[in-house]
């Protein structure tokens, strides 16, 4: 289980509200309150518009009454009295109050003087010139009223409070939608790397109960369920790929891309046989170890029904199936190995042929490239040693002059010998004695043999023991001719000897010392000679040769003996061709 109090997407599980109906309350809030702000706003801005109007409308009744009171002090004449200056000062006093109450301030102009004080000419005077006074005023007044705008209204400030309230209570809300909007879709992305990646999905927080919450729930559970069959389409595309690959027909299955995807067995097996004729097709290359992957020829997809192709000393039906609907995603090409039918047709109607004992007829296939050739050959084979074993059989009835001529058929070979063994069931005793004698005759012979072969094993050995003596004795003849050599040299050295003391005129007891010692040494060497002459005594070549009578007789026995054995042989061969 996941801690969501510690996931890096608190943000997402922290709503507890639908946010359907938050929105709605939003908007509710939002609504009300733009709408009160917009309804103080207009109030506001109309009623001071209205003020302004209505004191416009009294400045400008004001201006017209000053003119008119203007009007009516230039019209006095000389000899109005008092009551009429009074009258336009009452008026006039009444203009200014109504002048200070439009402004809203007091007025400072000049007071109105008393009657008594001043002479008509002079109250006109004074009068003008306080009415260009007052028209100043109501001039500038009409003038403020005209010259209307918004900042010089006294509920700005409040308004202004409400507006900025207003955009506040918007960016907060707009912000925190971006914020659940963000929070969500990071979490729907990680949901669906987790499952992309083959690892265990984050649990979706239970206390999120908005709409997001319930999205991704389901999510949840649409993603497993994706997951899941997913895995048996996994399991079942590897299991076809497997079934496909341990197929022992040729097949190939490519994609929408014309590339190998996966291969059968045969395919691979013809590879590696073919490989030079199944490139060509393919039009790929012969040294590649795999063809996954390798891209083929389009002419290959059009190849279909009864296209022929021949690979190695095979033919094969090019088969191409398209696999999805109008726009394919793959293809599966199968190479479907050819039956030579005719061929089978003449093997089964030899095979029928023979069934029938009818033996006289060849199998011959003209295809050499066929792979039938090496079977219809042997059954070739099989036929002329049965049509020669017919042929000798025919000859040897001839030769016994038969009266059952020319057999053709094995089942007369059956009548044949069945004769055959009805005549030899009369001579059994007869050809039993001669078996029993001509076995004993054997028996004697073969002992005889035996004793033969003793006394030539004896022979070599006696021949090898001479020609070891022969060895030897030439060997100490050569000693010996050494030995005498040497005698004689020391002979002649000791003669030698004698002669030079004869020479030098020694004395005569010197020189009868001399031949003393030259006899002595002869003496000496012919001992010598003597000791070390080979002994001829030995095996002597008579002792050999004595021993050949004895041989000679026990061949002329082995001979005879072979001779009745012969005998024997052509008296039952005799009597068996007669049989």
């Amino acid at each position: 289980m996941m801690d969501t109090r510690k996931s890096a997407y608190d943000e997402f599980s922290k709503r507890r509200n639908r946010f359907s109906e938050w929105i709605v309350q939003y908007a509710i809030v939002f609504t009300v309150a733009l709408v009160a702000l917009l309804s103080v706003t207009y109030y506001s801005i109309t009623q001071q518009y209205a003020d302004q109007v209505e004191r416009l409308q009294r400045a400008q009744q004001l201006e017209s009454a000053v003119l008119e009171l203007s009007h009516r002090w230039e019209l006095l004449s000389v000899g109005i009295d008092a009551s009429s200056i009074e009258e336009l000062l009452k008026v006039e006093g009444e203009l200014v109050k109504t002048l200070e109450g439009v402004s809203g301030e007091a007025m400072r102009l000049p007071s109105l003087p008393e009657v008594s004080r001043y002479t008509q000419s002079e109250h006109i005077q004074l009068a003008k010139s306080r009415l260009v006074q007052i028209t100043q005023v109501t001039n500038s007044l009409v003038s403020e009223s005209t010259n209307f705008t918004v900042y010089q209204n006294t509920m700005l400030p409040v308004l202004g409070a409400g507006w900025v309230f207003l955009f506040i209570y918007l960016v907060w809300g707009w912000t925190r939608c971006l914020k659940d909007r963000k929070a969500a879709l990071s979490f729907y992305h990680y949901q669906l790397d987790r499952r992309h990646s083959e690892h265990d999905s984050v649990i979706v927080p239970p206390n999120r109960s908005d709409e997001y919450g319930d999205f991704a729930r389901y999510l949840d559970t649409t993603l497993s369920s994706m997951m899941h069959d997913i895995d048996i389409i996994k399991h079942e595309v590897v299991l076809c790929q497997s079934a496909l690959s341990a197929s022992v027909s040729i097949k190939f299955l490519l994609n929408q891309h014309r590339e190998i995807k996966v291969m059968s067995q045969g395919a691979n097996e013809l590879w590696v046989l073919e490989a030079q004729a199944l490139s060509d097709l393919l039009e790929v290359d012969r040294h590649l170890a795999q063809l996954e992957g390798e891209v083929v020829s389009e002419e290959l997809l059009h190849k279909s029904g009864r296209s022929i192709v021949k690979i190695g000393q095979g033919n094969f039906e090019v088969c191409t199936q398209k696999l999805g609907g109008i726009e394919p995603n793959g293809y599966l090409v199968e190479l479907v190995p050819q039956m030579p039918l005719n061929e089978l047709k003449v093997i089964e109607a030899s095979l029928s042929l023979m069934a029938n004992d009818v033996w006289d007829a060849p199998i011959r296939i003209l295809d050499k490239n066929s792979s039938y050739v090496s079977f219809s050959n042997k059954l070739e084979r099989t036929r002329k040693n049965v049509e020669l074993f017919i042929t000798s059989v025919n000859e040897s009835l001839i030769k016994a002059d038969s009266e059952q001529r020319n057999v053709t058929k094995l089942q007369q070979l059956s009548e044949v010998l069945i004769d055959k063994l009805e005549d030899s069931q009369t001579d059994r005793e007869a050809r039993s004695y001669l078996e029993s004698k001509l076995v004993a005759e054997v028996c004697d012979s073969k002992q005889g043999f035996m004793k033969v072969r003793e006394q030539i094993e004896q022979r070599f050995e006696l021949y090898e023991m001479y020609f070891q003596q022969l060895v030897e004795l030439q060997l100490a003849q050569s000693s010996w001719v050494t030995n005498v050599s040497d005698g004689l040299l020391n002979t002649k050295q000791a003669v030698l000897n004698l002669l030079t003391m004869a020479d030098n005129g020694q004395t005569v007891s010197a020189i009868e010392h001399g031949i003393v010692d030259l006899a002595h040494d002869i003496d000496a060497v012919l001992q010598d000679i003597l000791a070390s002459k080979p002994d001829m005594t030995g095996l002597k070549l008579e002792q050999i040769k004595s021993s050949e009578s004895d041989l000679m007789v026990h061949l002329n026995v082995v001979q005879e003996q072979f001779d009745r054995v012969v005998q024997l042989t052509h008296q039952s061969k005799e009597n068996i061709v007669k049989r």
